[in-house]
């Protein structure tokens, strides 16, 4: 076999070796292009174009790997554009990298201060006023800070976590390290994200062309020469025979975790151990280990709907994308089903359903090298005779070397032109301006424009009377009349469409619709069936996972041998549910609904518990799929339990509620929580001194919260289930 260099004849270590020197001199190539680019970045900051410059340093961190500055830049952009939330990630992100950045915990604490997470901020400016204390304005803003924490001002999720939690990483913390992604192409194919056997040992001669994926996921931690390592094996743990990752240390960065005894030792006596969370808290290093259900195969859950659907697809910034675009999305479910892809897996299994509507693309994860195989994907679902519309957050977080080159596989010349906020007019010749005559003849628009257009697939143009509309700059006149922010053109049998407005403009909203032939797919539309005028349990599964139904068939058999059972996928459907009176009760079978875009059907869960006396039980799928830091923030947040997830074992349980109709005792494979009260054990190892439990029940407010940990399905579930929700 070649090795990466093409020489032949080499011995399996010299050629490792040989990959090793490519892949370092590839990383340093990448390393001065991403300075560069994060030059160009800077100075778009200086200019206040701060989406763009975004954009540039993304494209940074995405040609040189990870950068605290860059993190840290990131972050001053995001606060300048006053999404704290996104500013407070990647300063984080930035000190888990370099936990002496000052300017990185400087500005996370500004975004909390504006979060109103006063508790956090203070902790933040303690320790900058700490590593500066000739700074008399570092002192004054964390007493500030510190004053509004103490009067009680602060938002609810400021309470979630333990100050030591909150404050990580400290200063003097050793710095997280991960191996720059610096090979060629082919390390960063996802393929249909099944990890590829062949590349992670001898080499993969298909190359960038594999049909399984050679980039790095969660599973694994990427070694100097672009392989991934099994984290189970590393920790002791991995019984797969034929383990697809690889099982071998030698090419591993020095100083990672996979070197503390402690921890390992910690692991293989299934005991606790301070770095088992700090791995699962970090926003790029969730990995599974055990104490938390592991899983080589790849589930990707997403099984396209047997109806037709609406096609999001979101491969970065989905929670942003989600509220900024509120309005868009709301419309888009009120007459159609819509299902995200958040995966490049998901992605690539919803496109190819016959059943696709349309889709969306609203961020810029498409056009990254890394998921060519969804751009491949789009470009022929388009000229099938699909329509593909580019828009929500696409323009704001892609640069201009990815946009041209994103629209270029399609076969148009579309580019990135001026951004700014003027007045645009619809051009009435276009022939979907005409088929919509009610589409707003005027739209003040923040948008990122395009050039390149060809006239007639302009929707919208600005006219010889528009002018910047700025608190800032002078309102000149628009100088390019020919840049346009909506655009749809017609590509192969299909349709391919541009929306760069920025700021989820309401008006924007039917033009979208218009553009996706809204109306028109939509017409023979049957609204949801009613809930039924009697008893029914919610079947709430917001990531619609579709081997909830093969692994859980005894479940759903006896549910409906009880009751009526109705599911909800969306949070149109579950709002609409949570609202009947005839509701018995909730089961949550996957953690969809901690996801941030799901506020709302959070929020009326807790209302349906607390105010009208309901259960909601947590249990499925949810266990095996919510990260630690998930689980603990979401009872934290919305229940006001201190809930957190605790061991991951099978053992014999017993009940300790003689009330519940349910075995006395059985064997389950289950994640059980820990920091519950011992009221709440339903079941419990009965030989246990520690207070956990893999089946827990809380009263809050008027009703109660449930929780059952069992990961494989066991028959004695199903009575513990019916017995919780009271069936």
């Amino acid at each position: 076999m070649n090795d990466a260099t093409g020489r032949v004849g080499l011995s399996p270590t010299e050629q490792l070796e040989d990959r090793r020197k490519a892949r370092e001199s590839k990383a340093k190539s990448n390393r001065d292009e991403a300075e560069k680019i994060k030059t160009e970045g800077n100075a778009l900051f200086r200019k206040g174009l701060y989406p763009s410059a975004v954009a540039k340093y993304e494209e940074a961190l995405e040609v040189g790997g990870t950068n605290a500055l860059i993190l840290n830049n990131l972050a001053a952009a995001f606060l300048q554009m006053q999404c704290y939330d996104e500013a407070e990630e990647y300063a984080t992100r930035a000190l888990e990298h370099d936990p002496s950045l000052v300017k990185a915990r400087y500005r996370r604490g500004k975004a909390r201060y504006s979060l109103k997470r006063f508790r956090g901020a203070t902790l933040d400016f303690e320790a900058v006023s700490k590593a500066n204390p000739d700074e008399p304005d570092f002192q004054s803003t964390a007493k500030q800070a510190k004053e509004a924490s103490s009067r009680g001002k602060s938002t609810e999720s400021d309470a979630e976590y333990d100050s030591a939690d909150y404050s990580a990483p400290c200063v003097n913390q050793t710095p997280y390290t991960s191996e720059v992604d610096s090979d060629s192409e082919e390390a960063q194919t996802v393929g249909d994200g099944t990890p590829c056997y062949a590349y992670n040992h001898d080499g993969c001669d298909m190359e960038s062309d594999c049909l399984n994926s050679h980039a790095p996921d969660e599973k694994s931690v990427r070694d100097s020469i672009a392989r991934n390592v099994c984290i189970p094996y590393l920790l002791g743990q991995c019984e797969v025979q034929k383990c697809a990752y690889a099982h071998d240390k030698t090419y591993l960065p020095p100083g990672g975790w996979w070197g503390n005894t402690e921890l390992i030792e910690a692991v293989a006596s299934k005991k606790d151990h301070p770095l088992i969370s700090h791995l699962f808290s970090s926003p790029f290093s969730r990995y599974n280990i055990p104490g938390i259900p592991f899983k080589h195969s790849t589930l990707s859950g997403c099984k396209a709907p047997a109806k037709p659907f609406f096609l999001v697809i979101s491969l970065e910034f989905e929670a942003i994308v989600a509220s900024i675009h509120n309005d868009l999305f709301l419309s888009l479910e009120k007459k159609a089903l819509v299902k995200w892809a958040k995966t490049v897996t998901s992605a690539l299994a919803l496109i190819t359903s016959p059943n696709v509507l349309g889709v969306l693309v609203v961020d810029g994860g498409a056009a990254r090298s890394k998921n060519k195989r969804v751009a491949r994907q789009l470009v022929d679902y388009t000229k099938r005779g699909g329509r593909v519309i580019i828009g929500g957050q696409f323009s704001n977080n892609s640069s201009e070397t990815s946009m041209s080159s994103f629209f270029s596989q399609w076969g148009v010349s579309w580019k990135m032109g001026d951004y700014h906020r003027t007045t645009v007019e619809k051009k009435d010749a276009h022939p979907t301006v005409k088929a919509n005559p009610i589409l707003p003849k005027e739209i003040s628009m923040k948008a990122v424009n395009l050039s390149g257009v060809d006239a007639s697939a302009a929707m919208y143009l600005p006219s010889s009377e528009s002018h910047l509309e700025s608190r800032v700059f002078p309102n000149l006149p628009i100088q390019n009349l020919q840049e346009g922010p909506v655009v749809l053109a017609r590509v192969g049998e299909g349709h391919l469409g541009y929306v760069g407005d920025v700021n989820g403009e309401v008006l924007v909203t039917p033009v979208v619709l218009a553009m996706l032939d809204y109306d028109r797919l939509t017409a023979t539309y049957v609204p949801e069936p009613a809930a039924p005028a009697e008893g029914f349990i919610l079947l709430l599964s917001l990531e619609n996972l579709s081997f909830f139904d093969e692994m859980h068939t005894h479940l759903l058999s006896a549910l409906r041998s009880k009751t009526t059972v109705m599911q909800a996928t969306s949070s149109k459907d579950a709002l609409r549910l949570l609202a009947s009176p005839a509701l018995q009760g909730v089961l949550c079978v996957d953690p969809g609904v901690t996801d941030r875009k799901h506020k709302q059907v959070a929020d009326a869960l807790k209302a349906y518990v607390s105010q009208h006396g309901g259960t909601v039980l947590f249990a499925g799928l949810f266990s095996s799929f919510i990260t630690p830091p998930d689980l603990k923030k979401f009872f934290s947040s919305v229940w006001g339990l201190r809930w957190e997830m605790g061991p991951y074992n099978r053992r014999v349980f017993a009940r300790r509620d003689a009330e519940l109709l349910a075995a006395d005792q059985y064997s389950m494979k289950a994640a059980s929580l820990k920091g519950i009260e011992d009221g709440h054990a339903v079941y419990r190892d009965p030989y246990s001194h520690e207070v956990e439990a893999p089946v827990v029940r809380a009263k809050v407010g008027n009703g109660y919260v449930a929780y059952v940990g069992d990961v494989n399905a066991e028959e004695e579930s199903t009575e513990v289930v019916l017995g919780l929700l009271k069936l």
